[in-house]
């Protein structure tokens, strides 16, 4: 029944319907989670032409609830038992590394630290939110801070850096007034 005078045109979908993605630097390549066909696939899309290109069909249980990669191409992601995997971009193929101890009901953002190689996550539940840093050696995750309630932060990117590596720090400077 149409009710506001719209009608419509077609039933086709058009774009890319992505669960989970993130960007690989050393290709340019954005790697992901993806909806195939009526399934899940881990893969890659092309987002100047809508194309994806699946590598692994898994279940949408099963896809990565954050997912980030390091400044190698290595990607990590967090499952939805909230341990850390390492993930193999090419086959798919998941290696987990360890629990994260994270906090987890909706959508949050993931994202490495290149300065000391951890993935940074957000989180949002009912009750509260925050952010938590997790050691991509252990999956073991440290609370960083809390926001305030009822705020949801995804998409984390970590920008340019202000200064260059090992740029000198701000000049000294000595005031002097007379009395």
């Amino acid at each position: 029944g149409d009710t506001i005078g719209m009608t419509q045109l077609s039933s086709e979908t058009i774009g890319i319907a992505g669960y989970n993605a993130a960007l690989d630097p050393t290709t340019g390549k954005v790697y992901g989670y993806y909806g195939v066909t009526g399934s899940c696939a881990w893969g890659t899309a092309d987002y100047s032409t809508l194309q994806v290109t699946p590598i692994k069909s898994i279940s949408y249980t099963d896809a990565m609830v954050y997912l980030a990669c390091d400044e190698t191409g290595q990607f990590y992601g967090i499952d939805p038992d909230l341990n850390l995997c390492k993930i193999d971009k090419l086959s798919g193929d998941v290696q987990v590394i360890g629990a994260t101890g994270i906090p987890h009901q909706y959508i949050g953002g993931a994202m490495i630290n290149a300065k000391d190689h951890t993935m940074i996550i957000t989180y949002c539940t009912d009750t509260n939110g925050g952010m938590y840093e997790i050691n991509l050696e252990t999956g073991a995750g440290t609370h960083v801070c809390d926001f305030p309630t009822n705020t949801e932060v995804m998409n984390l990117w970590p920008g340019a850096a202000l200064a260059t590596e090992k740029a000198p720090v701000a000049p000294e400077l000595t005031v002097t007034a007379p009395n």
